[in-house]
Parts: structure tokens; C-alpha cells; sequence
């Protein structure tokens, strides 16, 4: 998977589509209004994690729901909340 901050201020995303293959020509928006470049992880349960600083300055957050590439996306979360 890969991550960028899109044209629109916020976050898109795209992955293989295949273990080694090709990434997808199409890039999702997962939203957010974001002034920095966005940061990815895996946490311990294989599942890809979105961290980024909002515009009002906190720490935002945005998991998968399950481990498979294909998954949504939780919403949006600030730390601490």
C-alpha cells in the first residue's frame, strides 16, 4: 500500500493488487484535511494504520478493519478522544 497527500488537502491510497504485482491505477480519497504528508504502519494484527496531523494541530488516526488489502477504513479518530 502505499499513502499521499492528495490535491485536495486530504489523504489518498492505492495497493497491489497481487503479493508482487502491480499497484491499481485507481487511488481511493480516504478524506481528512491534513497540512504534513501523511505516515502508514501495520499494527499487531496485520492491519494498515493511517497517522496524520490535523489542521487543528492533534494527532489523527485511520485503521483497517481487517488485514486484507481490499478492506475499509475506519473514520478518522483524534488521539486522546
Amino acid at each position: 500500500m502505499t499513502f499521499e497527500r492528495n490535491a485536495y488537502g486530504g489523504v489518498s491510497g492505492t495497493s497491489q493488487k497481487t503479493v508482487n504485482g502491480g499497484f491499481g491505477l485507481q487511488w481511493v480519497d480516504y478524506g481528512g484535511l491534513i497540512p504534513h504528508f501523511p505516515s502508514a504502519c501495520v499494527d499487531g494484527n496485520g492491519r494498515t494504520v493511517l497517522a496524520t496531523t490535523g489542521i487543528d494541530g492533534r494527532l489523527y488516526f485511520r485503521r483497517q478493519q481487517s488485514s486484507s488489502p481490499a478492506s475499509s477504513y475506519d473514520a478518522w479518530t483524534a488521539v486522546g478522544l
